[in-house]
């Protein structure tokens, strides 16, 4: 389990990070998933693959667990 001031600040990135700089969001939605410990890999993860390059190989690290 990953700690709340952590959980926090990434909330606070996501929240002010401007709607145009998707990256930006789409970078701290993986995290949030890796730093879960792979918590809704399954929702978050496919719709990074082409954008977050870490994407897929957390992906697939994630099946191998499964």
């Amino acid at each position: 389990m990953w700690n709340a001031p952590l959980q926090a600040e990434l909330k606070s990135l996501r929240e002010r990070a401007s709607p145009t700089f998707t990256y930006a969001q789409d970078l701290i939605k993986h995290n949030l998933v890796v730093f879960r410990g792979g918590e809704g890999a399954l929702q978050v993860l496919p719709s990074l693959v082409g954008a977050v390059p870490e994407a897929r190989l957390n992906l697939v690290i994630y099946y191998l667990k499964q």
